[in-house]
């Protein structure tokens, strides 16, 4: 029976999912709360937003909620935009291709008698695709302006075609971008990528607060050690030559891994985007996930306590979908 409630826990929130809008608490007293009360009409539109307010999960789960809230929107004809502003300017790194999701911030409306904050979060529940479709099709206001926050995934198989729709490189991302596929594919072609995520186990990345405890030395040599063993036995797997772009949240990992002969890092500071940091650090996170994209190959390690993370996850769906999680 144990086995059977997930599925029936599962069924029961597809077909009764809420029948109200969900409004997250911090962003209604925060942002919606007595905002303009004058306003009685706007056009009605969905705006995914991400402003500094509480809800503030990292680049892919932003961007994957911009694709899946992007996918309803087209299916059921609702004007779609992006407002994001924080901690930097969205198209600073990422600017409209075939599909003008721009809004000017005067236009974006907090007054809560014309706009409706809603979070769409992913569930982990079976069946989560069509739960947080239903659900979010539901929520779309029948007037005025829907703000969604969101890390939801609806028909990620729909990624690629929906990224590729609506982002391109901006200029300065594009040049950075391009320099890097130049060292890497070296006239060889392709090359794989390995990820490694270990928040604050080796101490030089702050993540959520919590979310792990540091490492003593000894033990972040082991750790390090072992992972750059399982580098070695991957590239050992593949044509000599190749070239392995490795990607982490630790510098400390990626100036041990950088010795490897085969191996290519992008120097810079590891930030996580929740937090303000500086112009380097955010475009060293668009360049290593571009650089994850075009990717042949993507590898994520994950040991002992390390994350598992969704940031070659996410490139995958968004590049050539071929992933590969090694667990050891």
């Amino acid at each position: 029976m144990k086995y059977l409630s997930p599925i029936f826990y599962s069924l029961k929130c597809f077909y009764n999912y809420k029948k109200e809008d969900y409004y997250e608490p911090n962003i209604r007293e925060e942002l919606y709360h007595n905002h303009s009360p004058e306003i009685n009409h706007v056009d009605k539109s969905v705006i995914y937003v991400v402003n500094g307010c509480k809800y503030n999960p990292g680049l892919c789960d932003k961007l994957r909620g911009i694709l899946s809230t992007y996918y309803i929107c087209r299916k059921v004809g609702v004007p779609f935009n992006i407002y994001w502003d924080y901690p930097f300017d969205l198209q600073n790194y990422l600017l409209p291709n075939e599909y003008n999701w721009l809004i000017n911030k005067s236009d974006v409306c907090y007054s809560g008698s014309v706009s409706i904050a809603v979070v769409d979060e992913a569930n982990g529940l079976l069946f989560q695709e069509h739960i947080n479709a239903r659900a979010l099709r539901h929520k779309i206001a029948n007037t005025g302006q829907t703000h969604v926050y969101s890390n939801c995934i609806i028909r990620k198989k729909r990624f690629k075609h929906l990224f590729d729709e609506l982002f391109k490189p901006s200029d300065t991302l594009a040049s950075e971008i391009n320099k890097h596929l130049r060292i890497l594919r070296n006239n060889r072609g392709g090359y794989i990528s390995v990820s490694l995520r270990f928040m604050e186990l080796l101490g030089d990345f702050k993540d959520h607060p919590g979310v792990s405890a540091t490492l003593d030395e000894d033990k972040q040599q082991t750790l390090i050690a072992k992972c750059i063993s399982k580098i070695k036995d991957i590239i050992k797997k593949h044509p000599s030559g190749t070239r392995v772009f490795v990607a982490s949240d630790s510098v400390k990992f990626l100036e041990a891994a950088r010795r490897i002969p085969e191996v290519y890092v992008v120097e810079g500071e590891v930030v996580h985007i929740k937090y303000r940091g500086s112009d380097e650090a955010y475009m060293k996170t668009f360049v290593d996930l571009m650089l994850l994209k075009e990717a042949d190959t993507r590898y994520l390690l994950k040991t002992g306590k390390m994350y598992n993370s969704g940031f070659p996850r996410f490139a995958s769906w968004i590049g050539n979908g071929k992933f590969n999680l090694i667990e050891f």
